[in-house]
């Protein structure tokens, strides 16, 4: 849990095998968030991608690589949909499909 941290601007938490739950608090200054390679279990990725608050900076990721991401889950296809328009930068490792979120949303942040 991270009540209460307005400078914090990275929160790496990989390979964090069995995490349940990380709450942000009201930290808009999140601009790196890794979550990679957690095995995180759909409702744990849910919740975490529902509390979080993206940064305004320019270059805010969100590494949830190393998890497989429920594309049929309407909350978080709808969640990285929103990082993706406000240009937060999402890396994934398994594509989504193209009509939950179009290629040219993502194109231009693939190496």
């Amino acid at each position: 849990s991270i009540p209460y941290a307005p400078l914090l601007e990275e929160v790496i938490l990989d390979r964090c095998l069995n995490l349940s739950e990380v709450q942000f608090g009201f930290n808009k200054n999140i601009r790196y968030l890794s979550l990679e390679n957690c095995n995180l279990r759909e409702k744990t990725l849910e919740k975490i991608l529902s509390g979080y608050i993206p940064s305004r900076n320019d270059n805010a990721l969100v590494n949830i690589r190393g998890n497989a991401i429920p594309w049929g889950n309407r909350r978080i296809a709808s969640k990285i949909r929103m990082l993706l328009v406000n240009n937060i930068k999402v890396a994934w490792s398994n594509n989504p499909p193209e009509s939950v979120i179009p290629a040219e949303m993502y194109s231009n942040f693939m190496a």
